[in-house]
């Protein structure tokens, strides 16, 4: 008999709704640095380093807001923004708010593949 926390049909929707839970909660946040910082920031305005974080930023905000509907694109646009956002700043570990982002994509991309497998034996 599978018991409720072994089984996917617990698992598949937990970790769907924790990365919901807290991609809404980051995608608030970064809405609320923007709104305070006087609106969108202009990614010309800066220089090409402050313009490449911006647009990493806003790829990391669309892959939010995505993933709450298409969870493996989701992922990978938080990925490919957190990549840059590394690249730029020349470091590995940013600080804890970054890993948010980072955890974030993890979750969405084990609920997307989550998702691929029980479509897969169900057929």
């Amino acid at each position: 008999m599978n018991d409720l926390f072994t089984s996917r049909r617990f698992w598949i929707p937990a970790v769907c709704w924790m990365a919901r839970i807290i991609a809404g909660l980051l995608a608030a946040l970064l809405l609320a640095f923007a709104i305070g910082q006087g609106g969108p920031p202009n990614p010309f305005a800066g220089s090409l380093p402050e313009a490449a974080e911006t647009f990493a930023m806003f790829g990391i905000f669309l892959g939010l807001l995505i993933g709450l509907k298409w969870q493996g694109i989701g992922g990978i646009l938080i990925i490919a923004g957190m990549i840059v956002f590394h690249i730029v700043e020349r470091k590995f570990f940013l600080n804890l708010f970054f890993g948010c982002f980072e955890l974030t994509a993890i979750l969405y991309l084990i609920s997307w593949y989550l998702k691929q497998i029980s479509k897969k034996s169900s057929v």
